[in-house]
């Protein structure tokens, strides 16, 4: 690898079903020679059907600022209630059907009041074929202009904060967007290659922390 995962922040990756989320984990491991199971991996799966005693091996690892893990492949049942420590990444693919759901995803990032924190969205042509999403989803993966922190908040009838200084990409479109190079370097393209079928960046977003609703 290009980068040492011990050396990378942590990043959670949400996706919509386990099928993706096994392929996507099986080539990040085999094409970064992480070992799974082993204890000194850096990657780890969390979903529905992960045992119980890897789930609480994932979530007290989780948990210490010090721990081993760099990067988790996850569903939702990693969104709700997780106190995690140091998420500076949290990295959906493709968009979840409610912006509750989202914003508990985002959330598990940003648990300490002064770590910079992103979330950004992967979006692909038929993300929302065959689902029901809530009215604000769409607007949000597929808005071209506006404040996507305004849209998002706008399914709680409410506006962000009037001295908000850190926001989205079309607030701050000079700010850099790294994290895709970042991801590349740091698995030598395995991700970005698993995951081919994206054709479009569709918000990053600098938060300090994001309550649960």
């Amino acid at each position: 690898m290009t980068t040492a995962l011990e050396n990378v922040p942590r990043i959670l990756i949400f996706f919509r079903n386990v099928n993706t989320l096994a392929d996507a984990f099986a080539y990040v491991t085999v094409n970064s020679g992480q070992v799974p199971g082993n204890p000194n991996s850096c990657l780890a799966m969390f979903h529905l059907n992960t045992l119980a005693d890897i789930k609480r091996q994932v979530l007290a690892d989780l948990s210490r600022k010090d721990g081993k893990l760099k990067v988790v492949f996850c569903t939702s049942s990693l969104s709700m209630g997780m106190n995690l420590a140091m998420i500076e990444y949290v990295l959906h693919y493709a968009p979840p059907l409610s912006s509750d759901a989202f914003f508990q995803e985002t959330g598990r990032a940003g648990r300490e009041p002064d770590l910079m924190c992103h979330s950004i969205l992967l979006t692909y042509p038929r993300m929302f074929s065959g689902c029901k999403p809530d009215d604000t989803m769409p607007k949000y993966a597929k808005s071209d202009d506006g404040c996507l922190r305004e849209i998002i908040l706008s399914r709680f009838n409410t506006t962000k904060p009037s001295d908000q200084t850190r926001c989205c990409m079309r607030c701050h479109p000079d700010t850099p967007c790294n994290i895709l190079s970042f991801i590349e370097q740091s698995f030598d393209s395995s991700l970005t290659e698993s995951i081919s079928d994206t054709d479009s960046v569709a918000s990053l977003e600098s938060i300090e922390s994001i309550p649960d609703m």
